[in-house]
């Protein structure tokens, strides 16, 4: 069943569980062939664990080569991220539904920008509430959703997105030469 909005409104962020032996594990394996960073890296690793968080499944983050090989040359999450609950053990699912659905076409995911294929309307399928059409088919910028869309991708980013020790220097020290340049 898809998550609907109300359910979207009030997931509940998690910790990784203590104790984690016979979970499920949700598989997050990067998502479609032509995503970029940004969408393999964010987008796609934040409505996974939210999918995850909803289903009360653990996320694992592994991507697979396969989907990052044609735009990121094989890049792994453990390239630049530490392992999320890497202590948990259990049955791994997965889903096949990063792209298009979890892109475009469901109403719960976290977007970067209003997608340009609206999922209703009159040559399409399917029939949209109103509250669909305002989510998935906006006209001009919506101040309060956008602020949905950060706020429940910070949930996730603040407990998910640990960058590895050197990404974390090489960053500060990137920022450090950045200020020293800019303040003359």
């Amino acid at each position: 069943k898809e998550m609907t909005t109300t359910t979207w409104a009030t997931f509940s962020p998690q910790e990784c569980p203590a104790a984690c032996r016979g979970v499920t594990l949700l598989q997050i394996d990067g998502g479609d062939i032509n995503a970029a960073f940004a969408t393999l890296f964010y987008l796609y690793v934040v409505n996974g664990v939210l999918y995850a968080w909803h289903k009360n499944y653990v996320p694992r983050i592994a991507f697979s080569p396969a989907k990052t090989r044609r735009t990121l040359r094989g890049v792994r999450w453990e390239d630049f991220f530490e392992p999320y609950c890497p202590h948990c053990v259990g049955p791994l699912v997965s889903k096949d539904f990063w792209f298009p659905q979890v892109h475009t076409r469901f109403k719960w995911p976290v977007r970067a920008w209003y997608y340009q294929k609206c999922p209703c309307g009159r040559r399409r399928r399917r029939a949209c509430s109103d509250e669909d059409r305002k989510v998935l088919c906006p006209e001009g910028y919506d101040e309060d959703l956008y602020a949905t869309w950060r706020r429940k991708g910070h949930e996730v980013v603040r407990r998910v997105h640990r960058p590895l020790p050197a990404i974390r220097r090489d960053a500060e020290d990137a920022w450090h030469e950045f200020r020293r340049n800019a303040t003359g």
